[in-house]
């Protein structure tokens, strides 16, 4: 019980995939999280693209359906647009599959109840956690709850745009996805925007075969670097693997760590939250 102890950490579900994070550890969450949360409601479900978040995302939908819970199955996403789903369709909670910038041997499950608000060890996971494993669950629903697919990248585009607006210079621009869900949703986004971009490893692969997608090593950033300087773009983007994160390198290959980065990271992802702070 160690093993599944240590992975709920402090603001989400993160495990080595096939010993500690397990389709049957998944289902458990789903029940946990089902009896939970505080009203009735429906879940939204996404993942990312790591080999087998599918699995996983199956397992934690099958255990909130079995304790009554409808569900809406969002496919392959961006952390932020299952936190996004929340608040636009007025939904009880979310949960994406996702290790976040972890390599690929991990796995992991971030939560949201209503109001976009995030469920953490203070707010509710260390309850779920509990339940998962003394497998404490209310009895199983007399029906189980409905599935349905919905694919929300349009609404999430028109979210981005009222938020950001249209007033776009027209940079040319290295976007580095690093395999991860930025490959996905960055092609989507680019025919509103009057930039000329250079796409590296917009390959959905969950192994992470040209490097780990986590902007925060600048080991990471040496492929963005080389391109921006050599074609002497404007300036680049390095995506994290879920998509909820970037850093910029500009058009000298300098590195932005600035704070001024990160205020305007948590300010955007405040924004999308309805204004609730919500963490990496």
């Amino acid at each position: 019980m160690d093993a599944i102890h240590n992975i709920f950490k402090a603001y989400d579900v993160r495990g080595k995939v096939g010993t500690e994070l397990t389709p049957e550890v998944a289902e458990s969450i789903g029940k946990a999280l089902a009896d939970w949360l505080p009203s009735a409601g429906t879940v939204a479900v996404g993942r990312d693209m790591r080999p087998d978040s599918a699995e996983l995302a199956q397992s934690l939908i099958a255990g909130l359906r079995k304790q009554g819970r409808d569900v809406i199955d969002i496919g392959l996403v961006t952390s932020d647009m299952s936190y996004f789903a929340v608040g636009k369709y007025n939904l009880e909670g979310s949960a994406v599959v996702t290790a976040s910038h972890n390599p690929g041997g991990d796995n992991g499950i971030k939560l949201y109840r209503d109001d976009v608000v995030p469920i953490g060890l203070d707010s509710g996971l260390d309850v779920i956690r509990d339940a998962v494993i003394a497998q404490d669950f209310h009895p199983a629903a007399e029906h189980v709850g409905s599935l349905a697919e919905k694919d929300i990248t349009e609404d999430w585009i028109d979210h981005c745009l009222a938020i950001s607006g249209s007033d776009f210079k027209p940079y040319r621009v290295a976007i580095d996805a690093g395999n991860g869900m930025a490959g996905k949703i960055i092609p989507e986004i680019e025919p509103y925007l009057p930039w000329e971009i250079t796409e590296l490893y917009f390959e959905l692969d969950g192994t992470f075969p040209n490097h780990e997608a986590n902007p925060q090593k600048v080991e990471n950033l040496v492929d963005l670097i080389k391109v921006v300087k050599e074609q002497k773009l404007d300036f680049g983007i390095a995506f994290d693997g879920d998509g909820d994160r970037a850093f910029l390198v500009d058009e000298t290959g300098e590195v932005n760590f600035s704070d001024d980065i990160y205020g305007y990271n948590a300010a955007l992802e405040q924004a999308l939250a309805k204004s609730r702070p919500y963490p990496e």
